[in-house]
């Protein structure tokens, strides 16, 4: 959804209306929409990996049988290269989070906006009801969004620190601080603190939720090597 309106919005007016529509608002939706659009980004990063090792897994089989043929080689070494080439796409989409959770937490300072407020983790299948594989990416999906929500919430904590830091420093250079010094110390002070509570329940969350894909994960490659093995008794059938 929309990020919340700035603090006064319920006042209404041109002023309102100027913060909504203007150059840092409108990067703060764009940063918060990529950032948003890593948990799918991911989740289907992981899927053609996935696709790749039963391709993979099939030209193996297929020259594990028989006389195989150059072509059947062939087959191997190109699924072999498109698996690489996935789990190097994997890789890719989860180095980009980190830029995308620091450009949402610049473009907040900017705008003069709060943090956008991130959807909840979708829920874990029952065991039992879905495939194994299905199971995977389920956990794959809620892990995802827990990665999104610590990495925002470890990048707001540093820029907290940064900006508490700054705040003190203000402060100790003046012999006797005004009340408008303190007051942006204090605010800096919360804001820290309260970054701080977030990060580490972000962190929790993100253990939560590997240890549930690593204990998805057996039940799912058993799976992919029945799909894999399914496919090629198919493939001799025809």
């Amino acid at each position: 959804g929309a990020p919340p309106p700035p603090a006064g919005a319920a006042s209404g007016g041109a002023a309102v209306g100027r913060v909504a529509t203007s150059p840092a608002a409108m990067q703060y939706r764009l940063a918060t929409a990529e950032l948003l659009a890593f948990p799918a980004r991911l989740v289907r990063a992981h899927q053609l990996a996935r696709e790749a090792e039963v391709s993979l897994l099939r030209a193996e089989a297929a020259v594990s049988t028989g006389t195989p043929s150059p072509a059947a080689y062939d087959k191997v070494r190109a699924a072999t290269g498109a698996l690489t080439a996935a789990e190097q796409g994997v890789t890719d989409v989860e180095a980009q989070l980190a830029g995308k959770a620091e450009a949402v937490v610049a473009a907040a300072k900017d705008a003069l906006l709060p943090m956008p407020e991130l959807p909840a983790a979708p829920p874990l299948p029952a065991k039992g009801s879905v495939d194994p594989i299905a199971a995977l990416d389920a956990c794959r999906a809620r892990y995802a969004v827990a990665l999104v929500g610590a990495q925002l919430a470890s990048t707001e904590e540093l820029a907290a620190e940064k900006a508490l830091m700054e705040a003190e420093a203000k402060a100790a250079a003046s012999v006797s601080p005004s009340p408008a010094i303190l007051a942006v110390v204090q605010k800096a002070s919360e804001r820290e603190a309260a970054a701080g509570k977030a990060s580490l329940a972000a962190e929790a969350a993100v253990k939560a939720a590997e240890e549930a894909v690593l204990a998805a994960m057996p039940a799912a490659e058993v799976a992919i090597q029945a799909l894999a093995s399914a496919a090629t008794a198919a493939a001799g059938r025809i």
